[in-house]
């Protein structure tokens, strides 16, 4: 049987940023719907990020949000450039007898009023939950191996994200195996 630690960890971390960029070249939609590169003469950047983090030999918990703006200064328009604003929270658990971590991350993003969309259509709010399972055995014959398993989208959630020219790929099915050798 192996041992359990009882240490809990937290951690909190925040980025503010803020940038301003003379001759900037980004992507924008062209009357076609296809991207094309221009060039903004004068832009601002700025947002925050925000991560918090709890770790103990049972679970685990994190949560992120991120959020970014971007402006042409000329125009006074806003950038199709940036990301759209999220929050991540993911819940977890483990089974250490059992080698096994497992949880849930639900992801929520908001368009905004900012975001223009290079491709089909603008971007929208959307949410997703995705579940995931790890199993990664310290002894024995499969010790080293790591096998995975992971739904991401559970509800098929149909968006796109901004940046991106395709909508979402809906429900997805995800096993991975892996293993490192020792020399």
């Amino acid at each position: 049987m192996r041992k359990i630690s009882t240490i809990h960890t937290g951690a909190l971390k925040t980025t503010v940023f803020y940038n301003r960029i003379e001759d900037m070249i980004a992507s924008n939609p062209s009357v076609w719907g296809l991207p094309y590169y221009g060039n903004i003469s004068e832009a601002e950047l700025y947002g925050i990020e925000v991560e918090a983090a709890y770790d103990a030999e049972w679970m685990f918990a994190n949560l992120a949000y991120a959020m970014t703006i971007g402006t042409n200064l000329v125009t006074g328009t806003p950038l199709s450039t940036v990301p759209q604003s999220r929050l991540v929270a993911t819940l977890g658990g483990r089974y250490p007898e059992w080698m096994l971590e497992y949880g849930a991350r639900l992801t929520l993003a908001e368009a905004g009023e900012y975001i223009i969309g290079p491709a089909d259509g603008s971007a929208e709010d959307f949410a997703t939950l995705d579940l995931f399972a790890t199993w990664k055995p310290d002894y024995g014959p499969l010790a080293g191996t790591e096998i995975g398993l992971g739904i991401d989208n559970l509800f098929d959630a149909d968006y796109r994200e901004n940046l991106a020219l395709d909508r979402s790929l809906g429900r997805t099915f995800k096993i991975s195996v892996a293993h490192q050798f020792d020399y």
